[in-house]
């Protein structure tokens, strides 16, 4: 394992950036390089993991949506998503030990994320 600790927010928005810094790196590249092929080699490769980094951001938001609608399942209420909503704290014991055994986390690249 890396050792990175990353919460949900910052891997997609570590993926955003790994993104545009490819795309501006194939435009770099296309720029800098004076051959035709190192052009095309280049800008291709970074075009790959630029796509390579939002598929994998696209990925972590469906398993998160995915791990919500279990938990909404299991407890049959709906989590909000408004901050400021109050929110009732008291859960059966049942009802918790069925979230309890779901798996709440999600890979990026494979790196564990805890899902809020």
């Amino acid at each position: 394992m890396l050792g990175l600790d990353l919460d949900f927010d910052q891997a997609k928005n570590v993926a955003l950036l790994a993104a545009v810094a490819c795309v501006i790196g194939a435009v770099a590249a296309i720029w800098i390089f004076k051959s035709i092929v190192q052009k095309v080699l280049i800008a291709l490769l970074f075009l790959l993991l630029g796509y390579a980094a939002w598929s994998q951001r696209e990925a972590l938001q469906d398993c998160a949506s995915k791990v919500q609608a279990s938990i909404e399942i299991v407890t049959g209420t709906t989590v909000p998503t408004d901050a400021t909503a109050p929110v009732d704290t008291t859960v059966p014991a049942d009802v918790a030990t069925d979230v309890a055994q779901l798996d709440t986390s999600c890979t990026f690249f494979g790196i564990d994320i805890p899902i809020p």
